[in-house]
């Protein structure tokens, strides 16, 4: 669920809508976290990308979840910030991946197409069940897409051998062309 609020102070604020929810998943577990919100070049098409995980979900714990998580990713579209399209799941990873965590996006005006990113870890492609070793620790994985419904295949995009990453966001920086990347490990 995606609740709204404001306030000048990260430590003081007001929740909007009577402290409900503004949008609430009805897709995969029903739950979204690390929501990021993207647009398009001229903003008239605002997206909402959020991880599908429920940690409050039974017999819930780390592990399954990055072994047998969701392959894909929540979206909701507006093009007014008021108005949001029903949740959408949009699978992202393929069937070797354990999960699509934190996902992000960013615009590319030269080509028209979103690049997505998001955290993952793959499997053996015997490995179904993934429940052997991991192949590649958490790294940061990408595909393309003009719409955010369909995907180009997935494929790595930060994958340090002795390093896991989780999260990696972008920051424009005001000049076309410029921006900042922060990656977590």
């Amino acid at each position: 669920m995606i609740y709204l609020s404001n306030g000048n102070s990260a430590t003081n604020f007001t929740f909007l809508n009577d402290g409900k929810p503004i949008l609430a998943s009805t897709v995969g577990t029903k739950a979204v976290r690390d929501v990021y919100l993207t647009t398009n070049a001229n903003r008239s098409e605002f997206f909402i990308l959020g991880t599908v995980l429920n940690i409050h979900a039974h017999g819930f714990s780390w592990d399954q979840a990055t072994r047998t998580g969701s392959r894909g990713i929540v979206v909701w579209k507006s093009t007014d910030l008021v108005n949001w399209s029903e949740s959408s799941l949009r699978i992202v990873e393929a069937e070797t991946a354990g999960m699509a965590w934190a996902p992000s996006a960013v615009f590319d005006p030269d080509q028209d197409l979103y690049c997505v990113f998001w955290s993952s870890r793959q499997y053996a492609d015997d490995d179904t069940n993934h429940t052997g070793t991991v192949i590649t620790h958490d790294s940061i994985r990408y595909a393309t897409t003009t719409d955010l419904v369909t995907f180009s295949e997935p494929g790595d995009y930060i994958a340090l051998a002795d390093t896991a990453l989780i999260d990696q966001e972008f920051q424009y920086l005001g000049t076309p062309g410029s921006y900042a990347r922060f990656s977590e490990k």
